[in-house]
């Protein structure tokens, strides 16, 4: 997990008029989100660096959002701001209810945009006898590797091989929270598909629209001085609210809840059945829909494999899920030979449950999850009440010197210019964590050889 922010901007949402934002209040909206990020993302000289992105480089937006004629166009901006960044924690939504379904889901197949769901419901056969594995090739006319580029300007994973794939999920599902001219969709759109025999066919897909659309956030009344109006119009300028720190005994526990809640048409994306299919296999665990695990076995050459998918990292009940996992570990070593374990697809969710399952996996002592934090005031002032609590609470003395000594390199991060700690602990006060044990102290966690099976899809935690 990177230490990053999830930005939700829910702006004020007025029904369809014909007034729009003034260019001054787009310049001052926009002038806050980047002030938000200035003051508290913490991997800017990484993106600048690496990426060559600057956030602070204002100017190049600016100009943009002058030149912007519509609110629409100026919300393109926005989001376009946040997804150059390249952070799946990083996102622009907009308060939409629009969303507009055409049947199908596609994703990216050895450089070819391949049909990966069809929903029958909407789509009859009959009408439509096109299956998954069949190419889109174009809508509307644009090649559909075009159309995929253009939506990934929006939204973006850390890299561009997830970033175009995430895209291709949007072909066929037009969400005005992520793309903000979604609501101009047409009634139904021209499909060209290329057959698995080879041949061109041309469908018209209808678009099942849902929701209200936001075409225009404005007007919107200027903030007054106190003695009025301002004679030139001009904004006053507000400096956005302080970021909301939850208060705990382990200020920093907080960040490891991060869940990425972008709308996902990914086949399997956080489903507890595996993205493939295994042979001869044995079901223990996934029958239910209340079950966090998809577990069972399978014989390969002679040997007994065990296969535990963990869809997610946001259970229900944390300590319920744990309890199971427990239960299919001990089994699992006692009656096979290896072990799959499998998070393809899987979107994240809360990063210590993660570390906590990782205790059931790893045999040995490991180093714990650890972030540099970029020092805010909110964040001296959380571990400042922290160690209060624990000295109310009479913790041991070791407990309340390591919380000293986190929130004095907070306090000498925050001295600096965009001042960045040393590498915290996330989820315990200590650096490195153990493996969990029984009662007797022995280690519970799975000893024969295992594997583990990740994709462009394994996010977050």
């Amino acid at each position: 997990m990177r230490s990053s922010a999830l930005v939700l901007l829910f702006l004020s949402f007025v029904f369809p008029a014909a007034s729009q934002l003034t260019p001054e209040q787009k310049i001052m909206d926009f002038q806050q989100l980047a002030g938000l990020y200035v003051k508290q993302y913490g991997p800017y000289e990484w993106k600048r660096d690496v990426l060559r992105f600057d956030l602070m480089d204002l100017k190049p937006w600016l100009q943009r959002i002058e030149a912007s004629a519509s609110d629409i166009e100026f919300y393109e901006i926005m989001s376009e701001y946040v997804a150059s960044l390249r952070d799946a924690h990083a996102a622009y939504y907009l308060p939409s209810t629009f969303w507009a379904d055409a049947g199908l889901r596609a994703d990216i197949y050895d450089g070819k945009v391949l049909i990966d769901v069809v929903n029958r419901s909407l789509l009859p056969r009959a009408d439509y006898p096109f299956d998954v594995g069949d190419e889109i090739v174009s809508v509307d006319g644009k090649p559909a590797m075009d159309l995929i580029k253009e939506l990934a300007r929006f939204s973006s994973y850390a890299n561009s091989r997830s970033t175009l794939r995430y895209a291709a999920h949007w072909i066929g599902i037009r969400d005005q929270v992520i793309y903000p001219r979604a609501y101009e969709i047409g009634d139904t759109s021209t499909f060209v598909i290329r057959r698995d025999g080879g041949e061109l066919e041309t469908y018209q897909l209808k678009w099942n629209k849902h929701g209200r659309a936001l075409t225009t956030n404005g007007k919107v009344p200027n903030p007054r001085r106190a003695d009025g109006d301002d004679p030139e119009g001009r904004p006053i300028a507000f400096a956005p609210a302080p970021e909301a720190v939850p208060h705990y005994m382990h200020p920093l526990a907080a960040l490891g809840r991060n869940y990425i809640s972008k709308p996902m048409a990914l086949r399997n994306f956080g489903s507890r059945a595996p993205v493939f299919t295994i042979a001869n296999f044995t079901v223990r665990l996934g029958r239910s829909s209340s079950d966090p695990f998809y577990t069972g076995t399978y014989v390969s050459e002679g040997q007994r494999i065990g296969f535990i998918r963990i869809p997610h990292f946001s259970p229900v009940s944390q300590f319920a899920a744990l309890l199971l996992l427990d239960r299919e570990i001990a089994y699992m070593r006692q009656n096979t030979d290896g072990l799959v374990v499998d998070i393809m697809r899987n979107p994240g969710g809360n990063g210590c449950y993660a570390e906590e399952v990782m205790r059931r996996f790893i045999p040995r002592p490991f180093g714990t999850m650890a972030y540099s934090v970029r020092a805010t005031l909110q964040w001296v002032n959380a571990f400042d009440e922290a160690i209060q609590i624990a000295k109310d609470e009479e913790a041991e003395e070791w407990e309340i010197n390591l919380l000293s000594s986190f929130r004095d390199m907070l306090e000498a991060a925050f001295a600096e210019n965009r001042g960045l700690t040393g590498a915290l602990p996330l989820c315990s006060l200590g650096y490195e964590r153990d493996p969990v044990r029984d009662r007797e102290g022995t280690s519970i966690a799975y000893e024969k050889p295992l594997i583990v099976l990740t994709d462009e899809f394994t996010t977050s935690a």
